[in-house]
């Protein structure tokens, strides 16, 4: 298989051309079952050294045209062709890249979830309505921190 992508950044083993990067975008919003920002996603291929950001750019607009995904406020969706490209073509995808692609994914989603269960705890502690309420807030911001601490660990 021919390269038709700039490979700058991308490590051996990552996508080569563009075909790969869009089906593996599709790959990552379908499973992953949220909202994804472009940044999200160029984060995750980056961060993972799987695609250079011009060409996950280039791929994310190219996806919308073609009407496989969707950009709304919170992020990019998959559309039901997009689904149907996961998931008849992404065994086309090393296991490899997959893995990593959704691993990244997920651990950004629980990263977001976290800092906002800590947002909340923290606004309910700044609220302090009864001992009790005052004493979950806390437990809970606490165990938010900690999840936070724990994939700064990971990364």
């Amino acid at each position: 298989m021919d390269k038709d992508v700039f490979t700058g950044g991308v490590d051996p083993g990552g996508l080569w051309t563009k075909n790969d990067i869009r089906i593996l975008i599709c790959y990552i919003l379908s499973s992953v079952s949220a909202p994804l920002t472009g940044e999200d996603i160029s984060g995750i291929m980056q961060g993972k050294a799987l695609a250079n950001y011009f060409e996950t750019a280039d791929a994310l607009a190219g996806l919308v045209k073609l009407g496989h995904i969707r950009s709304t406020p919170e992020g990019y969706v998959i559309e039901p062709t997009g689904r149907e490209i996961a998931g008849s073509l992404d065994t086309g995808l090393p296991l490899a890249v997959r893995d990593k692609a959704l691993e990244a994914a997920l651990l950004l989603l629980a990263e977001a979830r976290a800092r906002r269960e800590a947002d909340e705890a923290r606004e309910a502690i700044l609220q302090k309505k009864s001992r009790q309420e005052y004493q979950l807030a806390q437990a809970s911001l606490a165990r938010a921190l900690n999840r936070l601490r724990v994939k700064a660990q990971g990364l």
